[in-house]
């Protein structure tokens, strides 16, 4: 009889703490699972408007981490596209030069950093709020424009990359 009680307390034990288990809280943001950079369009000018999907505790927080990955994307990663006048190429091409440079990229990259003067916001679109371990964050749709070519030249000056003659 007593083992009896027992076994069906263990049993009742489990199914109360394995039904306490919270359940994550999910926005439409997400769901999102592409890029988080997107080309738009590019110009003569070497000038390249990509849309970037960002998150922050604010608006100005979110707009801020999409300038950042706007530049980085176009400098490290480069952006997979179909639309032909967009470059797909990083303009950094040397294996591992965050990492080899990270006191110049560090530095480029620092909050009021010389990063901030390649770029401008064109269009800002709020997506929705999401949750993460219990914070709330903005997310948003950003467009910015990148200019690629002040980049080139800025990276070219200070020997980080080479521009050859047949690039330029």
């Amino acid at each position: 009889m007593m083992n009896r009680i027992l076994r069906i307390s263990f049993i009742l034990l489990f199914f109360a703490l394995t039904s306490c288990k919270s359940k994550p809280t999910n926005t439409m943001a997400s769901f999102y699972t592409g890029s988080n950079v997107e080309c738009i369009s590019a110009d003569m000018y070497g000038n390249e408007v990509v849309q970037v999907f960002a998150q922050g505790r604010n608006r100005s927080a979110a707009i801020a981490e999409a300038k950042e990955e706007a530049i980085k994307t176009v400098m490290f990663r480069g952006i997979v596209t179909d639309k032909k006048q967009c470059s797909v190429k990083p303009i950094v091409k040397e294996t591992n030069a965050e990492e080899r440079y990270k006191k110049y990229f560090d530095k480029f990259f620092k909050k009021g950093g010389k990063n901030r003067k390649y770029t401008s916001v064109r269009r800002i679109a709020f997506q929705s709020h999401v949750v993460k371990n219990g914070i709330t964050y903005e997310s948003y749709s950003v467009e910015v424009t990148v200019n690629r070519k002040e980049i080139e030249k800025r990276l070219a000056k200070d020997e980080i990359i080479k521009i050859n003659s047949y690039e330029k």
